[in-house]
Parts: structure tokens; sequence; C-alpha cells
């Protein structure tokens, strides 16, 4: 779901914004072993996404950049491995760091992304007027 508006400042500037969500809608598989479940996709966590833009608009195309800040959070993760009372020896049966496995995880999730955006019309030869077209 988001929602994003668009403000054509004049002829050729404009800025533009949103808010999305990137719900985590899968499941975690049940009895994973450690060598199967030790990456970042293992944990399912909702992430809100908040933009905002600047673009400007030339004869033959348009330029736009901005930045996304997203941020996501989820608790009582399951470990990877068991690191708050962890069986440390190694044998032919047991890897390091293993145990019960408990669900105390907390994950924090904050990224901040820069992106631009360029456009060229080959075919067109007149000036485009504004960034809606």
């Amino acid at each position: 779901m988001g929602v994003a508006f668009k403000e054509q400042v004049n002829a050729r500037l404009m800025v533009s914004g949103g808010f999305r969500t990137d719900f985590g809608y899968i499941d975690p598989v049940e009895e994973k072993g450690f060598p199967n479940n030790n990456r970042r996709a293992l944990y399912t966590f909702d992430v809100y996404h908040v933009n905002l833009g600047l673009g400007y608009g030339f004869k033959r195309g348009s330029i736009i950049m901005g930045t996304q800040y997203s941020n996501g959070r989820a608790n009582d993760q399951q470990q990877i491995v068991n690191l708050t009372e962890p069986v440390e020896f190694i044998s032919d049966s047991q890897m390091p760091l293993t145990g019960p496995i408990s669900n105390n995880v907390q994950l924090r999730y904050n990224d901040i992304s820069v992106y631009l955006g360029f456009m060229f019309n080959f075919l067109q030869e007149k000036a485009i007027g504004n960034l809606h077209r």
C-alpha cells in the first residue's frame, strides 16, 4: 500500500514524494537446521518507506533525484544460533554455538537510499513543457 504526491512548481520543476509499506507476508519455515537458516531471509518484518524527490524537465527529457528512508522492526524473532546460553563445544554430532534456540531476537532495520533517474526522449524534438508527459 502506498500514497504519493507530485507537485508541479513551475513549467520545468517538480517535487514528488510518498509513503509505502513493504509487509513481510511469508511465514518462517518450521524446523530449520543451522546451515539452512543462517541468512536474513529468515526474519519476516514490515518495512515502511518515505521518499522525497526533485525533478527538472528540459527540452527532450527530465532528470529526478531524491532520497528514501526505510524503517522496520520486529520482536520475538527466532535466533539463528543460541547466543543466550550457547553450547560451545564441537563434537561429531553437534556444531558450535548450538543448543535450544529461542524467540528472543529484536530486529531493527534502518536504511537511507539516494536515487537518480534520467529520461531522454529520442523521438520527440519539441519542448516537453512540464514533467507530466
